[in-house]
């Protein structure tokens, strides 16, 4: 099975366990995850779809992205604090930009590699007019980073043959061959039937699975299926987001392991799909 890495994702991951049904706001905006990131969330987050939707048509193993902060600035005491909040918000717009684009592969490593983030710092001085009193405090200015697709995923260059672009391809293709009409209900129905001969597979210590386990392959744990099934219904107009949390063993109580599923929006109110 082709697979990447979960065991980190606990690490860096803001999605609550969520009820079904759901109603209204509580189950997120339609504006998915990144409408809850601050403005410098929101800088690098943009920053990373420009940089992402740049390289759809030729794909690449590694993209690098630099994102500027001074529009954007929060005062800390400390040089270590500010490069300590910018590489948490570097991580915090990643991982909404994970859940709400499956077909971003350069941001599959994440359950397995955290992201090395280079943070550029300034002194900012404030003054008091009245009193002529200042304090030097220091913000995040900059931060940079490099992407990359897993390994089993990634292009080889000694071939003329973009290997990654056809496994982005697979998958798409895919994903676009199951169209369903319908209310969104039926769709949904439709969807989850189509992806349920999809075989269960547990993840591996330290690996996860993704879309194209399970749309490609075939075989996949609730991470891979419900980032096919976050997919799919995206390419048939549903409105959806992906959920984890734990799955827990209601025989006796205890708690289980993590899980991943899906949450729809149908009218005014978000349903749980598992």
């Amino acid at each position: 099975m082709r697979a990447k890495g979960m065991a980190a994702l606990a690490a860096f991951c803001f999605i609550a366990l969520v009820a079904f049904p759901m109603s209204g706001a509580d189950a997120g905006s339609s504006d998915g995850y990144s409408s809850q990131l601050d403005a410098d969330g929101q800088l690098v987050y943009s920053q990373v779809a420009g940089a992402l939707e740049a390289v759809q048509a030729d794909p690449v193993n590694t993209v690098g992205v630099s994102v500027d902060l001074r529009d954007a600035l929060v005062l800390f005491e400390s040089t270590e604090d500010a490069e300590a909040y910018a590489r948490e918000t570097v991580r915090t717009a990643l991982v909404a930009m994970y859940y709400e684009d499956p077909m971003a592969v350069w941001l599959w490593n994440l359950p397995v590699k955290d992201v090395e983030v280079e943070v550029s710092t300034g002194p900012v001085t404030t003054k008091l007019t009245d009193s002529g009193y200042e304090k030097v405090y220091f913000a995040a200015t900059g931060v940079s980073f490099t992407l990359s697709v897993p390994e089993d995923m990634a292009d080889d260059p000694a071939t003329e043959q973009n290997e990654l672009a056809d496994r982005m391809d697979s998958v798409r293709k895919a994903a676009a061959a199951i169209s369903v009409g319908g209310s969104v209900s039926e769709k949904v129905k439709a969807i989850a039937d189509r992806l349920h001969g999809i075989r269960d597979s547990a993840d591996e210590g330290g690996q996860v699975s993704n879309a194209y386990d399970a749309l490609v392959v075939s075989q996949s744990s609730s991470a891979g299926i419900a980032a096919a099934f976050n997919y799919v219904c995206q390419l048939n107009g549903v409105e959806v987001m992906t959920v984890r949390g734990t799955v827990c063993d209601y025989k006796d109580g205890s708690t289980g392991s993590t899980g991943y599923w899906n949450v729809v929006r149908d009218g005014d109110s978000w349903y749980g799909v598992d």
